[in-house]
């Protein structure tokens, strides 16, 4: 609503609110559920974060909400639902000595990016306090990119982080978590990375 053209101070009609509205639902929709199933998968399948965020969300304060964000952050690490990226050239480009011509669409794969070892210490494995330590993970020349980069960025990045921060510690409140033993969950890169099938989970009450 308070968006403006950069160019003319203009608005967006109705329709165009309705369209950023409907993109937002949708897109939003299928992206975050998968984020939030590899969130949940990871932290049953690491009993030590599992025990670690279940102490802290009972305490409500910062600490939960930042611990939330680390785990949250690393599983779109490992694994971006955005797996990968289109960016077209708008004019002749030079990237890493290769010339690129107008209209050229170049793919970027953040899952690539995200466990490339020139960027990241064991790249494979979940550490979810890598992100704590002001390391510059999301700086503007960052290699975490699970939501894109620059003007182009996912427009429903906070409702995700958002989401996360309160279904997330909702959920571990309420139940423990546990996978059911003898599932064999890889990720399916299809338009958004998912698991290969259901992910079986015994909930305990608290």
């Amino acid at each position: 609503l308070e968006a403006r053209d950069p160019l003319t101070g203009a608005t967006m009609d109705d329709i165009q609110l309705r369209n950023q509205v409907i993109t937002l639902l949708l897109a939003g929709y299928e992206t975050t559920a998968n984020a939030l199933t590899w969130t949940l998968y990871l932290i049953a399948s690491h009993p030590e974060i599992e025990k670690q965020l279940s102490e802290t969300v009972f305490e409500s304060g910062a600490d939960s909400a930042k611990l939330t964000q680390d785990i949250f952050h690393e599983a779109l690490r490992l694994y971006p639902p955005a797996w990968v990226l289109g960016r077209k050239a708008l004019s002749a480009d030079q990237l890493d000595g290769y010339h690129i011509a107008p209209g050229t669409v170049i793919a970027i794969s953040p899952y690539a990016v995200h466990r490339n070892p020139d960027y990241w210490a064991e790249p494979d494995a979940f550490i979810p306090e890598r992100f704590s330590h002001g390391n510059g993970f999301h700086g503007p020349t960052s290699p975490f990119l699970p939501f894109g980069r620059g003007p182009r960025q996912c427009i429903g990045k906070d409702m995700a982080l958002l989401e996360a921060n309160m279904i997330v510690p909702a959920i571990l409140r309420r139940y423990r978590l546990k996978l059911v033993p003898g599932q064999d969950i890889r990720p399916e890169a299809a338009f958004i990375m998912r698991p290969d099938g259901p992910v079986w989970m015994q909930p305990t009450l608290r």
